[in-house]
């Protein structure tokens, strides 16, 4: 990974490359020296990007709008297609809670895509390769029990894991990550 970001960096400094756009990179990259990428910002938490985290109501209602006209579906479906979505796949706030709810993005195009195929609602909502694996949530938590069960029950209970913002938005090291747990990722 160090040659593409050393690439990246140069692609700024000469002025081939104005910006670059990257999902899923953990601040520990971006604190991490021998990784080459030094000059990034962590804008997952900054309210000016919050939108691009999913879609908004008007984006899925012009996407709708879109769809059963693009390809003639009968429009006697549209107000039960748009609850469904909404009950299912709205109502994620990344920054701030009282903000516009965010469509999540994934599963509303998992959504659509059965849609356009066979002109009916899917009968499992979630593309099943999409749930959240409990290895995963083992590795996260360092494999230990008590801090699985934890998180197992906060998500369980409450639909939510709190989480340190100011901590999360600096830059931290591996060893932070593993002693001190920063899931938001889980509900992205």
């Amino acid at each position: 990974m160090k040659p593409f970001f050393k690439t990246l960096k140069e692609g700024r400094k000469n002025g081939s490359i104005a910006n670059v756009f990257i999902t899923g990179v953990l601040p520990i990259t971006l604190d991490d020296l021998a990784s080459g990428f030094t000059i990034a910002d962590f804008l997952t938490l900054n309210p000016d990007f919050e939108c691009m985290l999913g879609f908004t109501q008007s984006e899925v209602d012009q996407l709708l709008d879109d769809i059963y006209h693009d390809y003639e579906i009968d429009p006697g479906s549209r107000k039960e297609v748009g609850t469904v979505i909404k009950n299912h796949y709205n109502g994620y706030h990344f920054v701030d809670p009282s903000g516009e709810a965010l469509y999540n993005s994934t599963i509303l195009m998992f959504f659509l895509k059965w849609f356009l195929l066979k002109k009916e609602i899917p009968e499992n909502l979630t593309d099943l390769n999409l749930r959240t694996d409990l290895s995963w949530v083992k590795r996260i938590t360092g494999k230990n029990p008590e801090k699985t069960k934890e998180v197992i029950q906060k998500l369980n209970i409450g639909n939510l894991i709190p989480y340190d913002k100011d901590t999360l938005i600096s830059k931290f090291n591996m060893s932070q990550f593993l002693t001190k747990f920063f899931p938001i990722s889980f509900f992205i």
